[in-house]
């Protein structure tokens, strides 16, 4: 019974690990996929809207690159999310447009005008909900809720708690082999992590673009990279604390 209790464990861990690590990285990946492909060309465009008879083509052009490349376009993008998924009623992107306009477009456009672009695109802010909303129904709208459960605090802190029981139960178990489980779970959630990765760039490469309209291209995987990264190196930092931990004992073990 312990030996097959033991067994679950080890192959839950890395299976938790996974999860909490693809929770994150979708999230990423859909806020920085919609930014770029719909969102801020929509957002920008609004504002543009307001400063194109006050700057000449080639401002207009550096305005356009730097709202499009802002990192506050991505937490307009997030804010849009919750919308679709449920996680929040009304839209706000007050703030955001207000942070644009001060950090990266201080010096490039007049006050005066600030203050039309921050009215106006928060006139347009309900309209690109509702455009947003326009066909999101039947399976669509069970995708989104399916993406809402699984990025949300509560899904998290529950996969979180689970995993840390599950290293609890091993330690108990295991007692000083628990070191080499969460190694070996490490490299697993890594190299599964990295199939996924491939598995994108596959899709990428093989699937025609023009059936997928474009979409998979522009998704953006370096998340996932560095989630890799980080698994690897933690494993390989539980490897070392393993081989430290293992060499005292060894040297008593050769005196006696």
């Amino acid at each position: 019974m312990k030996t097959c209790i033991k067994i679950i464990l080890k192959i839950v861990l890395p299976i938790l690990l996974f999860i909490i690590t693809m929770s994150f990285v979708i999230e990423n990946v859909a806020v920085k996929t919609i930014s770029k492909d719909i969102l801020t060309k929509r957002v920008s465009g609004y504002m543009l809207d307001e400063i194109i008879n006050e700057v000449d083509n080639d401002t207009l052009y550096e305005i356009a690159g730097k709202i499009e490349n802002s990192p506050y376009m991505e937490e307009i993008t997030g804010k849009y999310i919750d919308i679709l998924t449920g996680k929040s009623e009304n839209i706000d992107i007050t703030e955001e447009i207000n942070q644009i306009l001060e950090e990266d477009l201080q010096n490039e456009i007049p006050e005066n005008v600030k203050s039309n672009i921050k009215s106006y695109v928060s006139e347009k802010s309900e309209e690109i909900e509702n455009r947003l909303e326009i066909g999101i129904e039947g399976t669509t709208t069970q995708v989104l809720n399916i993406y809402g459960q699984f990025t949300s605090f509560e899904f998290r802190i529950t996969c979180i708690i689970l995993c840390l029981l599950d290293i609890i139960g091993l330690i108990v178990l295991e007692k000083q082999q628990v070191l080499k489980t969460i190694q070996i779970s490490m490299f697993i959630t890594a190299i599964i992590s990295m199939i996924v990765f491939i598995g994108f760039k596959i899709l990428s490469t093989y699937i025609e673009q023009d059936l997928s309209g474009g979409w998979i291209d522009n998704i953006n995987l370096n998340m996932l990279v560095g989630c890799i990264i980080v698994e690897v190196i933690l494993g390989f930092i539980v490897l070392i604390i393993r081989k430290v931990n293992k060499e005292p004992n060894g040297a008593v073990s050769d005196n006696k």
